[in-house]
């Protein structure tokens, strides 16, 4: 029932990180939920499957996680919401300490 939460605010990433595992363990991870995983600034993001993500989704997710706090993003199976678009808009938000897909 994770569409049902309203916020993460105060969770601490790594329990962030633990629970976005699980969603995506449950192919549940939608537009709405993946931002309540990077929301609040996080130092450390990981969304192991992001396949129902499309191009704005991965806008929005991009957009709101790329902070100067951000060090780790992990984005997995995100081909289809990943194109030069979001490229560009992460190239853009400077680097980072590690990146991977």
């Amino acid at each position: 029932h994770v569409d049902c939460i309203e916020s993460l605010a105060g969770v601490p990433d790594v329990i962030k990180v633990r629970l976005a595992a699980s969603v995506c363990r449950r192919r549940a991870l939608s537009r709405d939920v993946s931002l309540l995983f990077v929301s609040g600034c996080p130092a450390d993001v990981s969304l192991p499957d992001c396949h129902q993500l499309d191009t704005e989704a991965m806008g929005e997710v991009l957009q709101e996680c790329t902070t100067p706090r951000l060090e780790t993003l992990r984005l997995g199976s995100c081909g289809r919401g990943f194109g030069d678009a979001q490229a560009a808009q992460l190239g853009s938000a400077g680097t980072r300490q590690h990146l991977s897909e």
